[in-house]
Formats: C-alpha cells, sequence, structure tokens
C-alpha cells in the first residue's frame, strides 16, 4: 500500500457473474480482467511500449476520448467537470479508475468505475460511468447511503434509481443497489442488485484479484484472454439470444435522460 492506503495502478483478473430469478432464472460467470488505474499516472502506461499506450497506438491502449464522452479532454478534467455540474465538490485526492483497455484498438466497458479519494486516503465516493450497446452512455453519483450502509469500513453501500435502458429484457422500473469493496493492494469486489417494487430480481457480482502492471502480466492475459473487449460484447448478444430463447419479457429501447457529460469532441 502506498501512503493513506492508496492503491496502486495495477491489472485485475477474476469473473463476474449475472444471476436473474424473475420472472425467468438464468445465470452465467465468465472469466474477466481489467485495469485499475490511477488518473494522475496514465502517461506513464508509454513506458510499456509496444505492449500499452496512453493516447497512442499500441497493442493495447487508453484514450481520453474513451471515458466521460468523446472530447479528447483529460479523463480527470471531464471528470471534476461533471461532479460539478452535480453540485459535488471535486476530490482534493486520486482518482482510480476500472476499466477495461482497448486491444487492437476495439473497448467497450459495460461499466467503469471512478473512485474518488479525498486528500487523507478516505473513499468520498464513486461514479459508476456506464455504457449500453447502442452508444450511450450514463454516470451515476454512488454516495454512501445511511440505511444501506454495512458496518465494515472497507464497503461502501449505495443506492439510485435505474435512469438508463441497458437491456431490452429489463424495464426501467427499477432501483440500483450497489456495494462496493474499497479497493486495496490485493482484490476488487463490486455487487450490484436491481430491484423492482423492493423485490429482488437480479444480482451481479465482479471478483477481481491483484497482478501487476507491466509487459509479462498483460501479454500474458492477452494471450489466454485474447481481445477481451469483442469478447464482452459477443457474449452480451449471446447471453440476450438465450434470453430470447427463454422467453423473457422484451421493453422497447429507451433514449438516455441528459448525462452532463460534454457530448462533443474539443
Amino acid at each position: 500500500m502506498t501512503a493513506h492506503n492508496f492503491p496502486t495502478s495495477a491489472l485485475y483478473v477474476g469473473h463476474v457473474r449475472h444471476r436473474r430469478t424473475n420472472p425467468i432464472q438464468h445465470q452465467f460467470r465468465y472469466r474477466f480482467y481489467m485495469a485499475l488505474l490511477d488518473l494522475a499516472e496514465l502517461e506513464q502506461l508509454n513506458q510499456a511500449r509496444p505492449i500499452i499506450g496512453f493516447n497512442r497506438h499500441a497493442l493495447t491502449t487508453l484514450h481520453n476520448r474513451d471515458h466521460l464522452g468523446p472530447s479528447d479532454t483529460p479523463i480527470r478534467q471531464k471528470l471534476d467537470r461533471w461532479l460539478e455540474r452535480q453540485g459535488v465538490d471535486p476530490p482534493d485526492g486520486p482518482v482510480l479508475m476500472l476499466a477495461q483497455l482497448r486491444v487492437l484498438g476495439y473497448v467497450f466497458n459495460p461499466i467503469t468505475l471512478f473512485y474518488c479519494y479525498s486528500s487523507d486516503g478516505r473513499l468520498l465516493y464513486t461514479v459508476a460511468e456506464v455504457h449500453n450497446t447502442f452508444g450511450d452512455i450514463y454516470p451515476y453519483l454512488l454516495q454512501s447511503d445511511a440505511d444501506l450502509q454495512p458496518p465494515n469500513p472497507k464497503w461502501l453501500a449505495a443506492q439510485a434509481s435505474k435512469a438508463f435502458h441497458v437491456s431490452p429484457f429489463i424495464g426501467m422500473d427499477a432501483v440500483y443497489k450497489f456495494h462496493i469493496r474499497i479497493p486495496d493492494d490485493q482484490r476488487i469486489h463490486l455487487h450490484i442488485e436491481e430491484f423492482r417494487l423492493d423485490e429482488r430480481f437480479m444480482d451481479a457480482t465482479l471478483t477481481l484479484e491483484k497482478r501487476a502492471l507491466g509487459r509479462r502480466e498483460l501479454l500474458s492475459l492477452l494471450l489466454t484472454h485474447p481481445v477481451m473487449p469483442l469478447m464482452s460484447i459477443v457474449l452480451i448478444h449471446w447471453q440476450a439470444l438465450i434470453l430470447w430463447r427463454k422467453h423473457a419479457p422484451f421493453f422497447k429501447y429507451a433514449p438516455p435522460p441528459p448525462n452532463g457529460l460534454e457530448e462533443k469532441p474539443l
């Protein structure tokens, strides 16, 4: 651990699991990996060329335009501006981003988490940036909810009314409950439950363990998990086909509400 208990940038490898219980039963579990990156250290990604890069061509890359709107404004600057539009003071400490990287130029992030810290090491809040397969983006500001908060100080619990269409097999009349384990130098854990009329009908869990962020480790993951972002979108559509064959209720696409992001490249 670094000073003030801030985790360091690293790769995290594990599993993602989805489970539906109502009106049909369905679940799946896949191997998965993501990168946890300090937004102040992104330029350092270029030191691992040609395997990884920031705002340039490489086998795996991250671009400013990949997150919080398509502009090339630095990600941290876009996040701070968005928080100010929500009436929230930007964090005075580091921000860590959990996301998939581009592989061979392609990326799709169903969810990206921004862990926002104070200068003394407290996790102030988390921002969950959600993408759907229609190309839309919507961020949720997740602040600690006293009614949900567990006694364990290593966790943050929050809830948010659903405002953004994600799946054609889930309606908009739902509430999310997030249980987020504060990252450390060992593991990352995220559990999301979705409720309708106080009844849980779906949950998703992401469980990841740390690996070093370096050429050798990343190349190993690229060999064992080739084109992970592309596989993510393929598997999403595969699971949608299974749900359709199970006669899951279908809901029409709902245009997203204003998201407060910079929509046009600068």
